[in-house]
């Protein structure tokens, strides 16, 4: 999706766009496919590009530098600081990364830039920033909608056992439930929000997130990419780890008050997502300083920071 964000930016700059992506990506990413951009195999024989944007946890220095032939220059995006690069300009978003944590790992001449500053949101985002951040000041705190997210394919069902966990709060609550349209369990959490005494709503292939979150006073979330759009809009949020490489977004977010961390899900049972559902709902005052610290993290304009670094450098 971060890709998909920075090729509209760019392509509003008046730039073409192409993504070379395999066919088993754009299955996971419908959103991909309908996007109109035109879409090649990754093995592609390319003549020429002004900018080859790197999106991968597994490519490195080695296959960037077999790009330099036709490549004019090279973006990375990364977010694990753990490999080599060979590129021109290279963006972490991470909340917290600092230049130096690359310095190593990329050539003298690459511009590195580092933090949530250049989060690659949609306008959607920053468009709803200003209402969304005044409506929940005039919500003073209170938890009436709870918004599950956790991941589009959700492929170990956090959903389902978050909503477990759910089952067990006094107070009847109404929860929308945001999953990809090809998650593999969203038939089963379809069938487990029925059978739910909460009023609960179960969405697939949502476009408007911003939307969702803006309505929402928490959100349950995984500690990935929509920690930005959910700092972006000040929406507290309970986040269970779901991926290593979500270990260091969480760690940041937790250290400046910004979520309440609910730890590895693979070591909770629901009664501790229970008990802190509880006890975010007995402290409005902790919400509320969740939702101003979580909203200093990210302003949602990264997108258009970073395609202005990139056509200063081309």
């Amino acid at each position: 999706m971060r890709c998909l964000t920075l090729a509209e930016e760019i392509f509003r700059s008046g730039w073409q766009c192409h993504f070379a992506c395999t066919p088993e990506t754009v299955e996971t990413m419908p959103v991909l496919g309908d996007s109109g951009y035109e879409i090649i195999p990754p093995d592609a024989a390319i003549e020429s590009t002004a900018l080859l944007v790197v999106d991968h946890y597994t490519l490195d220095r080695d296959y960037e530098a077999g790009c330099r032939a036709w490549a004019e220059r090279i973006l990375v995006i990364d977010d694990l600081a753990d490999r080599p690069h060979d590129c021109d300009i290279l963006m972490d978003q991470t909340f917290g990364r600092l230049e130096g944590d690359y310095k190593a790992l990329v050539p003298d001449h690459c511009e590195i830039l580092a933090g949530s500053k250049y989060a690659l949101l949609r306008s959607q985002f920053s468009d709803a920033r200003e209402n969304a951040l005044q409506e929940r000041k005039d919500r003073d705190g209170e938890i009436n909608n709870i918004l599950m997210m956790l991941g589009a394919g959700d492929k170990e069902n956090v959903t389902g056992f978050a909503l477990a966990a759910l089952e067990q709060l006094k107070d009847k609550t109404s929860v929308d439930v945001i999953m990809g349209a090809n998650a593999p369990h969203l038939a089963s959490v379809q069938s487990q929000a029925q059978g739910s005494r909460h009023d609960i709503k179960v969405y697939s292939g949502v476009e408007d997130v911003a939307s969702f979150m803006a309505k929402a006073d928490l959100a349950i979330g995984a500690g990935g990419t929509a920690s930005w759009e959910r700092c972006c809009l000040g929406l507290p949020t309970l986040v269970i780890e779901i991926a290593d490489n979500q270990h260091k977004i969480i760690q940041e977010l937790e250290a400046v008050g910004a979520i309440l961390n609910a730890g590895l899900y693979k070591d909770l049972d629901a009664v501790e997502i229970t008990e802190k559902i509880k006890y975010l709902s007995q402290e409005p005052d902790l919400v509320m300083d969740m939702s101003v610290k979580a909203a200093k993290v990210c302003d949602g304009k990264g997108a258009s920071r970073l395609v202005d670094q990139v056509t200063r450098a081309v």
